[in-house]
């Protein structure tokens, strides 16, 4: 029992999926509107996302890469995209995901 509760406590200190999301995952490469500041559209606020791309990633497949975890996340939209030199020559990309208020 003890075991389990340390590897859960991991997997959510390592930033594991919320237990309870508000909308399913969508497939790679779903449809994600992009804002450069705060979405025109009202939207639920999902949190932030990630993604690391070497140097040799395009701009546009690094890009393809955070909207991907947005639709992990059951989002389609994507907002204040920051991009920030990593370790050893990447790029990473960070960002705000959200779901579109029906």
């Amino acid at each position: 029992m003890k075991r389990a509760v340390l590897l859960v406590s991991f997997a959510i200190a390592c930033g594991g999926a919320p237990e309870h999301s508000r909308f399913p995952p969508r497939g790679d490469g779903c449809q994600v509107i992009e804002y450069q500041e705060s979405p025109l559209a009202p939207v639920h606020v999902i949190g932030r996302v990630r993604a690391s791309c070497g140097r040799s990633a395009s701009v546009d497949d690094c890009n393809r890469t955070l909207k991907d975890e947005v639709c992990k996340l059951g989002g389609d939209v994507i907002y204040d995209v920051k991009s920030t030199p990593g370790e050893d020559d990447r790029t990473i990309l960070t960002a705000r995901a959200a779901h579109t208020k029906s």
